[in-house]
């Protein structure tokens, strides 16, 4: 695979940021794929991965202005691209609506006694908590959600998410170390 020429991309940028749309397809050529192989590692599906790398060049051409001079314009790029699998991949998990109850089997799913037994303590610690204590523990842990989205998902106030996870997170403790 052919180095990628950095001082291009971040010409490329520039241009983005002073309106030059044709920036966009000389970015595509010069690295798409590669933008496609980091959404891909990221969401594990091609059609998500392919609108990921679309809607990560609409974030581009937003903050390309925000490019600073002198730093990795394949690096900012490539970040753009994380982020937006990352946030893709947590919106698709909010979507589906997983069940809060059966993320436990999780760690089940390793055949050492040692983790099984863990597994076990976890679940049975969970069980202590009242369905939004373990919705909130579920999204802070699993989902990597910060306590606003949890919030807002739950439609509960910020303050109040944050005071209930506190509690959830001391129960969990106190259990788990009887």
């Amino acid at each position: 695979m052919p180095e990628v020429d950095i001082n291009q991309l971040n010409r490329y940028i520039y241009e983005i940021a002073k309106g030059n749309q044709n920036a966009i397809d000389l970015i595509f050529d010069a690295i798409g794929k590669r933008m496609m192989s980091v959404a891909l590692g990221v969401v594990k599906n091609r059609q998500l991965a392919e609108d990921v790398v679309s809607d990560s060049f609409v974030k581009l051409i937003k903050s390309a202005n925000k490019f600073k001079s002198g730093t990795n314009g394949y690096a900012f790029i490539c970040k753009i691209v994380r982020n937006t699998a990352l946030n893709t991949l947590k919106s698709e998990n909010l979507r589906r609506g997983a069940n809060i109850d059966e993320f436990y089997n999780l760690s089940e799913m390793v055949d050492e006694i040692g983790n099984s037994e863990i597994a076990i303590f976890v679940k049975d610690a969970m069980m202590c908590l009242n369905t939004l204590e373990r919705k909130l523990i579920y999204n802070k842990y699993f989902l990597d959600m910060t306590i606003r989205e949890s919030a807002s998902l739950t439609k509960i106030a910020k303050s109040t998410a944050q005071r209930i996870l506190v509690v959830a997170e001391e129960k969990l403790k106190d259990k788990l170390s009887k």
